[in-house]
């Protein structure tokens, strides 16, 4: 039988795949959605007394 404890702690235990742009394209997308989100709650409160006027 294979004794584990001889490999060291911090041995990968997969090999890490670099990340490509559709991941990272991904990300801004959904930050994109959210600033979008966010903008488009908060901006009629932000000029209500304009609207008021």
């Amino acid at each position: 039988m294979h004794d584990l404890s001889a490999l060291p702690a911090t041995a990968p235990l997969a090999r890490e795949v670099p990340s490509s742009w559709r991941d990272w394209l991904s990300v801004y997308s959904v930050a994109l959605g959210a600033f979008a989100f966010v903008t488009t709650e908060y901006l009629p409160v932000g000029v209500l007394p304009q609207i008021a006027d």
